[in-house]
């Protein structure tokens, strides 16, 4: 379950299933996101159903904010925090430096 955005045209408080934001065209065999359609028209089309899941998770779902450990910077779920560490966070990228330089592989003997 999760809880959408107003842009669906739901109230805000209303708790509906992942499942009912995905439609599925008939001739084309493509899932879409039920939730672009009302939002703006344009649509969100995948041949594979968990690639509309994850999408309706991250772009129309209201998740708990979470906070960058290394910088303290919030954002709107950890998929879009996990982004940022990986891409521009300095900070999460020297301590994974010195984690991986830390850690040695084991010889192996024959």
């Amino acid at each position: 379950m999760w809880q959408t955005d107003d842009a669906v045209g739901q109230d805000k408080n209303e708790i509906r299933s992942i499942h009912d934001l995905i439609g599925r065209d008939v001739h084309t065999k493509k899932y879409h996101c039920k939730a672009c359609d009302a939002k703006s028209g344009k649509v969100y089309f995948s041949f594979r159903k968990d690639a509309v899941k994850r999408h309706l998770r991250m772009v129309h779902t209201k998740d708990q904010e979470v906070q960058c450990s290394s910088c303290l910077r919030y954002y709107k779920n950890a998929n879009t925090r996990d982004e940022h560490q990986r891409r521009h966070c300095k900070a999460y990228k020297l301590q994974q430096k010195r984690t991986n330089a830390s850690y040695v592989i084991p010889s192996l003997k024959k």
